[in-house]
């Protein structure tokens, strides 16, 4: 058995069936991260005698029905994070027996109808963890029977007009994660309605409303304009400059290359060319000179 330490909770990263009988020898065991482990019914049977666990981590791990109905008798459970399993509706009936159960993490596991149905049951759920799932409006209609949930995570999940109509009938959230949710106007104007009737509820990952996204589109657009005009004013200044100081330069070089014989076609080809870059990099060092300048000139002044 091989533990490694996350704050004060103790973690396992391998587990077999003669190594649980060591951890059911400390009875005073309150949380227990058992991650990506191999569950099986004789390791539940086990942990069911850590009468004082109260927090359980089973990521990414193979829960059964029989592993569930173990699971069922840690009655002292509020916190069960089961993210990335994969949850049946048996499994769900079983786990409705943790009437202590507080928050429930099921973040990137398939929810059906089915499963929400028998979550509804889990009466004192205060938090719920949805990350990463498929959410649908009949879904949103189960999780709405759940009078006392408080905070609700969807991060990651496609959140539709009717999902977020849904979404205001669940009048005692206090917290809503939205991160990485893509939220079209339609969708705002609903979130919009649910910051207008909860003011405590916090909706994180989501801070205008579907008119002020197109605001603030727009204004990007339009600065992304000005920025182009205002670079090609500069652009043709630096070319004009430019264009003269290569003209004088290559006259001047061409009027140094004559001979007795008089002026080398040749001679003065070359000096303009020369002339022409010399002049077009001056240009275009005045351009950039000038342009980070203004850009200087319209940053905020820092007051002491």
């Amino acid at each position: 058995m091989i533990f490694y330490t996350q704050g004060d909770t103790p973690a396992l990263c391998r587990l077999d069936y003669t190594d649980v009988s060591k951890l059911v020898g400390i009875p005073n065991i309150t949380r227990l991260d058992l991650t990506e482990c191999k569950i099986s019914v004789e390791i539940v049977k086990e942990l069911a005698e850590l009468i004082n666990l109260t927090s359980l981590h089973l990521g990414k791990c193979k829960i059964s029905v029989k592993d569930a109905k173990e699971l069922a008798k840690l009655t002292n459970l509020t916190s069960l994070h089961l993210g990335k399993c994969k949850i049946s509706v048996g499994v769900a009936k079983e786990l409705t027996k943790l009437t202590n159960l507080t928050s429930l993490h099921l973040g990137k596991c398939k929810i059906s109808v089915g499963v929400a149905k028998e979550l509804t049951k889990l009466t004192n759920l205060t938090s719920l963890h949805l990350a990463g799932c498929e959410i649908s409006v009949e879904i949103v209609k189960e999780l709405a029977k759940l009078k006392n949930l408080t905070s609700l995570h969807l991060a990651g999940c496609n959140i539709g007009v009717e999902v977020a109509k849904e979404l205001t009938k669940l009048t005692n959230l206090t917290s809503l994660n939205l991160i990485g949710c893509k939220i079209s106007n339609e969708v705002a104007k609903e979130l919009d309605k649910l910051k207008k009737n909860l003011p405590s509820l916090n909706i994180i990952g989501y801070k205008i409303s579907g008119k002020g996204a197109n605001v603030k589109l727009q204004d990007e657009v339009s600065n992304s304009q000005e920025k182009l005009k205002s670079s090609s004013k500069y652009y043709i200044c630096g070319a004009t400059v430019g264009l003269v100081i290569g003209l004088v330069a290559a006259y001047c070089l061409g009027a140094a290359a004559l001979t007795p014989v008089g002026v080398s076609v040749a001679a003065f080809i070359a000096s303009a060319v020369v002339g022409a870059l010399l002049g077009a990099g001056v240009g275009y060092a005045v351009s950039t000179y000038l342009e980070s300048t203004e850009l200087n000139n319209m940053q905020p002044r820092r007051s002491c």
